[in-house]
């Protein structure tokens, strides 16, 4: 695949729901250790640095380039900076987003996660059970760290200056499951374009089962209580405030991702002292069913 034109990143489906991603959205602890729970049970992380949108966007180009291309069975994969950078932004890195890059990586291979319900040994789904586990193993590099920011004529021959070259082992139990294929698929044109709660909530949406309605829909809701904020990285003091900001992310990603019709927050209807957020979009069948149909309504129309 060229570079700058990557089309899918790929993210193993428990980090998809994971509820240790930092967003920003009214965190009060302190980023060395965050301990809760989401609907699967204890999240943990201990790390200097929080886990946030650019750590995700990493793991899952990271996981990706593995999953598609390489597949060492230890879980080695081998990435420049420069290339990373190029599928990020769309362009060529700047010094500062290189340095960005980078930190990104010791901040994945310096985490320690618990993910709840979840056996690591196993890939098994189990309630009562937690793993603590790393994301990667190991990151090798080259030892003199100052280098210039690499051409793209440097980046498509050499794999770019000295420092810019990566060897990265993937946790084993992370490659396991991506050899199981329990990932989710995530556009990567639209995950680049989303940040903060929008992006969180964009992948757990797309990790989601979702119920066909009519017309061509399909649907899925989360009912918000302490759990769901979690998952989602919601952590105002105030539930309306959660609300609003979850509201402000629902609009950004339907302004992003022309599949979702409509994302809301509303009242429960199950139970009206509780609140949901239902989300609603154009099933794959019909998204190609309408695409046929201007296709043929082009192939139609009369030359000028």
């Amino acid at each position: 695949m060229a570079q700058g034109q990557r089309r899918k990143s790929v993210l193993e489906t428990n980090l998809s729901r994971w509820g240790g991603w930092d967003t920003g959205a009214g965190a009060q602890e302190t980023a060395l250790e965050v301990r809760r729970s989401d609907f699967l049970g204890v999240v943990g992380r201990s790390n200097e640095t929080a886990l946030g949108p650019l750590e995700l966007d990493v793991l899952s180009w990271l996981t990706a380039r593995w999953y598609e291309q390489q597949r060492d069975p230890e879980g080695w994969l081998r990435c420049t900076l420069y290339e990373l950078g190029l599928d990020l932004y769309g362009r060529k890195p700047s010094g500062k987003e290189v340095r960005l890059l980078r930190g990104a990586i010791e901040n994945l291979a310096g985490a320690l996660i618990t993910l709840g319900g979840f056996n690591a040994r196993t890939g098994q789904v189990k309630p009562k059970l937690a793993s603590m586990v790393h994301l990667v193993e190991s990151a090798v590099w080259a030892e003199d760290l100052d280098f210039e920011v690499p051409t793209r004529e440097h980046g498509a021959t050499t794999g770019g200056l000295r420092g810019s070259t990566y060897q990265i082992q993937l946790a084993s139990w992370l490659v396991h499951q991506l050899e199981r294929q329990y990932v989710t698929y995530l556009d990567w044109r639209i995950q680049r374009k989303l940040d903060g709660l929008a992006k969180r909530l964009w992948v757990y949406l797309e990790a989601e089962r979702y119920k066909p309605t009519s017309q061509g829909r399909e649907n899925t809701y989360i009912v918000l209580g302490d759990k769901a904020y979690t998952a989602l990285g919601v952590h105002h003091a105030r539930e309306r405030d959660r609300r609003a900001a979850l509201k402000r992310a629902c609009d950004r990603i339907t302004a992003v991702d022309e599949r979702y019709e409509d994302i809301v927050v509303e009242s429960n209807p199950i139970n009206r002292s509780t609140w949901r957020l239902l989300a609603t979009r154009v099933t794959d069948a019909e998204r190609r069913k309408a695409m046929a149909a201007i296709r043929a309504t082009l192939a139609e129309a009369p030359a000028a």
